[in-house]
């Protein structure tokens, strides 16, 4: 009965000390320059100004610069 107490407080500690990125494996990106932390929508990196996207030919729409084609126009 002890070790059940035991293991139930060390579980609740755990869970409120831990940080809260350990349960969230997201990656996150990063500018390829500068490394800094970027948002899914930024199409320029805010430290060093490294273009990130470009416009679609076709239909306008901002893609990543590393893709070869336009996820939206197929």
């Amino acid at each position: 009965m002890m070790f059940l107490v035991f293991l139930l407080m060390v579980i609740l500690l755990y869970c409120l000390v831990k940080p809260a990125t350990t349960c969230r494996r997201e990656e996150i990106k990063k500018c390829s320059n500068c490394a800094h932390p970027l948002k899914e929508e930024y199409n320029y990196c805010p430290s060093c100004k490294e273009k990130l996207k470009k416009q679609c030919e076709e239909c306008g729409k901002m893609i990543d610069l590393n893709w070869r084609k336009c996820p939206y126009c197929d």
